[in-house]
């Protein structure tokens, strides 16, 4: 991009905050201001079923995992939720799909996008907004006094080469307005996990179903 071989486009996804905590739909019917922080302290006890609830966190030797502890101490969670964490994705995937299975109302940590989040129904958790003192000191292990924030937002772009803005402007203006929604690419990453799917079958499907996601991005009503 310096080198002015490349432009930025605009943005790959129509969100930029790509990590979240969620709790199960089901649960979140049953109390409907479990989506908060003063409503997880409020049911604690009633989703622990008289212990302490499950808060779903990341692997030991992932970054998230020094976050989501001192953000479980910056809201005043860390008494009241037993925080697992699993040794891999893969367990992480288990102990949420086990979870759901037994209709258990959990809290969890989990990225997007992805195709666990459309394969199930979540609700994201309201955190507190962005905070960039705060959050920088999320990742670190010795965060003496962690304060209330939320996830910071990822910039992930689209590049575009800068003689595409010369000879194909209009291509570029394409690429400008494309914003995949974080929904869209959960469900087609749960689609390419089904016997049989390939990407063209995907995309084909997105293109033939969702026009009113992509008919914008190409300049079409």
């Amino acid at each position: 991009i310096k080198a002015q071989e490349v432009r930025q486009a605009g943005t790959s996804y129509a969100d930029q905050v790509f990590e979240g905590w969620f709790v199960p739909a089901y649960a979140a019917e049953k109390w409907p201001d479990l989506t908060t922080i003063a409503g997880l302290k409020a049911h604690a006890a009633a989703m622990g079923a008289g212990g302490k609830p499950k808060f779903l966190s990341c692997p030991l030797d992932w970054g998230c995992n020094i976050v989501n502890r001192n953000l479980i101490r910056a809201n005043g969670l860390d008494q009241v939720f037993d925080v697992i964490e699993p040794a891999n994705r893969f367990e992480l995937d288990t102990l949420i799909a086990e979870a759901v299975g037994r209709n258990e109302p959990i809290l969890f940590y989990y990225w997007q996008p992805n195709a666990i989040l459309s394969q199930f129904a979540f609700k994201p958790v309201t955190l507190a907004a962005y905070n960039p003192e705060a959050f920088l000191c999320m990742g670190r292990a010795a965060c003496a006094a962690p304060a209330p924030t939320g996830f910071a937002p990822d910039p992930v772009i689209t590049a575009v080469a800068e003689w595409v803005y010369l000879d194909a402007p209009q291509v570029a203006a394409d690429f400008s307005r494309a914003h995949m929604p974080f929904a869209e690419m959960n469900l087609m990453l749960q689609e390419l996990g089904e016997p049989g799917a390939t990407v063209e079958s995907v995309a084909d499907r997105f293109i033939a179903e969702r026009g009113e996601v992509w008919r914008p991005w190409v300049g079409l009503p």
